[in-house]
């Protein structure tokens, strides 16, 4: 869950208590990662078209709700999630090109 730009999650309690939850509820590491490719997209649309009012995803709670859609979502194709995990590469990549272009025109 780290990997993602948008994220800046240091695991808390109540992270850790969800976490337990997910795994007792035998929700897949596959069906996390989907969640967090799935969450990870919508965010950076957000904090691409929003910039000043997004901050990053700081705990697995955001993810919470995406889960049970992944969940719900069983039937969905390989090629889908595919997509998704492009789709939130590319995004990632926006947002970190645009952060290091306000960064760099605020120092200059």
């Amino acid at each position: 869950m780290s990997e993602p730009a948008c994220v800046r999650c240091r695991f808390k309690a109540a992270d850790e208590r969800l976490a337990r939850d997910l795994y007792e509820r035998g929700v897949s590491l596959t069906q996390l990662e989907r969640a967090i490719w799935l969450g990870c997209t919508r965010k950076y649309m957000t904090m691409l078209s929003n910039q000043t009012a997004s901050s990053p995803i700081a705990s697995l709670n955001y993810f919470a709700a995406v889960i049970d859609e992944v969940i719900e979502q069983s039937n969905t194709s390989e090629t889908y999630w595919a997509y998704i995990r492009r789709q939130m590469m590319t995004l990632e990549r926006q947002w970190v090109t645009c952060i290091r272009g306000k960064t760099s025109s605020s120092v200059g």
